[in-house]
């Protein structure tokens, strides 16, 4: 893609490559902005290992004879990938090579520590284990009514418990385990740890937790039901005063001043 805009010409390049190689290079096609970005880098290191978007700026000069353009200034992003058998292609971006090499490794450095199971989490120590927990697991369940619950009886039970691995204000990580065996894996994370995640292992068990916590939900009555002919003093008279001290039944106008 090429701009002419105050004597100044604009180039926007695509560099990719592998270790070794002599960099690909094609012109941008299309608008300039992060989500074409983005797709346009994940696209181009699908295989290969470096990426580099250049932007180039050229100044307009006269010469004799006519005119040519001249190099002033050249922006560049840099990216580069690699695969990880848990998590896919791995994509990190720098404002330099040297940047962008170490992310790349830092990355890499994250990615070598051990990944877990939930088997291998349920055979943590915890470091702290709730024997009261109903208030959080529920707002982990979404086929009860969290309002309507009971969650001192349910508590008093001690058939729930959550054993938490972290227990942070805006990062936790935790097991949720009924009548002694695992259930699930519970992590939140984020301002008030508003952003949650649930893994259920064991779809039997789960479904006799949730049976058996719907016991503890609050039965609820509607109230309120009249006939629409019923005389009754409570539908215009509370509060120490009733519907004629501020309205003309006759009239049906308010008796507040206009």
């Amino acid at each position: 893609m090429s701009v002419f805009s105050e004597a100044r010409l604009v180039a926007i390049t695509v560099h990719v490559w592998d270790k070794g190689e002599e960099p690909v290079v094609s012109p941008w096609d299309g608008d300039l902005h992060f989500d074409r970005i983005s797709a346009v880098v994940e696209e181009k290191l699908a295989t290969k290992e470096y990426c580099k978007l250049v932007k180039e700026y050229y100044e307009v000069v006269h010469v004799p004879g006519g005119a040519e353009s001249k190099k002033t200034d050249e922006l560049a992003l840099w990216y580069r990938a690699f695969t990880d058998p848990f998590r896919g292609r791995m994509i990190v971006g720098g404002c330099s090579e040297e940047d962008v090499n170490k992310h790349f490794e830092e990355a890499k450095a994250r990615c070598a520590r051990k990944v877990f199971t939930a088997n291998e989490l349920y055979q943590l120590e915890p470091v702290y284990v709730d024997h009261e927990p109903s208030y959080t697991v529920m707002q982990y369940l979404t086929e009860l009514n969290f309002w309507d619950f009971d969650s001192r009886a349910c508590d008093a039970t001690k058939r729930l418990q959550v054993r938490y691995l972290v227990y942070e204000n805006e990062w936790m990580l935790g097991t949720v385990w009924f009548d002694t065996f695992p259930v699930m894996v519970i992590a939140c994370h984020g301002k008030d740890c508003e952003e949650k995640d649930r893994w259920i292992t064991n779809a039997n068990l789960y479904a006799a937790m949730i049976q058996w916590l719907a016991t503890f939900e609050e039965k609820t009555q509607v109230t309120g039901f009249i006939g629409a002919d019923m005389t009754l003093p409570a539908l215009t008279e509370f509060g120490g005063q009733s519907i004629h001290d501020f309205y003309d039944t006759e009239k049906q106008v308010t008796r507040r001043p206009r």
